[in-house]
C-alpha cells in the first residue's frame, strides 16, 4: 500500500536526519503497538489507531479503573470506555459506517462534532 510506505519512509527519513537510531512503533487499532515493518505489511491494523492511542494514554496517565475517554479533534469526537482497568474492546471487528471489518479494536463511538464544527441555533434555541 503506497500511502503507508510513503508515511513510514518519511518518518524513517526524519529519524535518520536527526541521527535517532530508535525503533519506530505504530499504534494498532486494539491499543497495542506494532513494528514499522509489521505495519507496512498490515496497514489495516491502523484503523482507528488515533482514538486507541487516546484511550491507552488516558489509561496509562490516570490509572483509572472506570472511565469514559473523550477525544475531540478538529472534525470529530471519539468516545471510548475503560472498564475494570482495561479498554473496552469491540467484538467481531471494527465497523466504520456500514462497513464491518475483521480488525480487532477498541470500542469507539465517533460522531461528527469537533473543535472546528460550527453549531447554529434558530431563534427558539434549537439546532435545526
Amino acid at each position: 500500500m503506497p500511502v503507508i510506505y510513503e508515511f513510514l519512509g518519511a518518518v524513517r527519513h526524519v529519524l535518520a536526519e536527526f541521527h535517532l537510531d530508535l525503533p519506530l512503533l505504530i499504534m494498532r487499532s486494539d491499543g497495542h503497538l506494532m513494528s514499522s515493518d509489521y505495519t507496512a505489511l498490515h496497514p489495516v491494523e491502523t484503523l482507528l489507531c488515533g482514538p486507541a492511542a487516546s484511550t491507552m494514554g488516558a489509561l496509562s496517565m490516570t490509572g483509572e479503573k472506570r472511565a469514559v475517554v473523550v477525544d475531540m479533534g478538529g472534525t470529530t469526537t471519539d468516545i471510548s470506555i475503560i472498564r475494570d482497568g482495561e479498554p473496552l474492546r469491540i467484538e467481531g471487528g471494527i465497523q466504520i459506517a456500514e462497513w464491518k471489518t475483521f480488525v480487532r479494536g477498541l470500542y469507539v463511538d465517533t460522531f461528527a462534532l469537533g473543535g472546528d464544527t460550527e453549531v447554529l441555533f434558530d431563534s427558539s434555541g434549537t439546532c435545526p
